[in-house]
């Protein structure tokens, strides 16, 4: 036999039910709210950190602008290109300190190794223009760089004294080793660039590469500009 409940007995089971009712639906809206974690990204090694920063290691970059110019001045061809190392023999002697960097050198040949060497007029050409070539050198080679840069750029120009069609182009750096003994070189890498022919090796080919054959008239002026980086 059930006894029925009164009025207030039953007003007062409402309000414990919706109580019950209002707690659950509070504490399941403060964990939908609650932020869900994020997993943090495993944390590299520094070997690890360094190979992901530069996996092909350092590259040395030759960006050529080749301008050709009438004797008014005015451009008439005009070319623009990159390059890359071309040996790195030399480096490695500088690093191990076998040997003093000297002068460079803008070098431009046909195909048959006639052409002109741009050179720096501030130093020896010995060691850097060849003596018996086609190859006329000729100064005003200009280089500027500044402290911790990442490249250097070379600017230099000559006029044509015959008709020339340019297939090679290259930076050539020229090198002062110990010539008496297998130890370091002797002197300082400004004795290197006054250095005469007996002790400055021949130039080595720094950035270079073949291009399109680009004419230049006899009369004209060829301006070239080299900027090498490293990456």
């Amino acid at each position: 036999m059930f006894t029925k409940l009164d009025t207030p007995a039953r007003a007062n089971w409402k309000l414990r039910g919706l109580a019950l009712i209002t707690a659950v639906l509070t504490a399941t809206t403060v964990i939908a709210q609650r932020p869900v974690a994020t997993p943090k990204a495993p944390v590299m090694e520094e070997a690890e950190q360094s190979q992901t920063a530069n996996p092909h290691g350092i590259k040395v970059h030759g960006h050529w602008v080749l301008e050709v110019k009438d004797k008014d001045g005015k451009t008439v061809n005009r070319r623009e290109f990159e390059n890359s190392l071309q040996s790195s023999n030399y480096l490695s002697d500088i690093l191990a300190g076998l040997a003093l960097p000297g002068p460079l050198a803008i070098l431009v040949q046909d195909s048959s190794n006639v052409g002109y060497m741009i050179t720096d007029s501030t130093a020896s050409t010995a060691g850097i223009c060849p003596a018996s070539s086609g190859t006329t050198c000729v100064p005003g080679l200009v280089m500027t760089a500044s402290l911790q840069n990442s490249g250097v750029t070379l600017h230099g120009q000559f006029t044509a004294a015959s008709a020339l069609s340019i297939s090679v182009v290259e930076t050539v750096q020229s090198m002062c080793y110990n010539t008496t003994t297998a130890g370091p070189p002797t002197g300082t890498i400004a004795t290197c660039r006054a250095a005469t022919a007996d002790t400055r090796a021949t130039g080595n080919v720094f950035t270079g590469t073949a291009i399109t054959p680009l004419a230049v008239a006899a009369g004209q002026t060829l301006a070239v500009t080299v900027a090498i980086s490293f990456s």
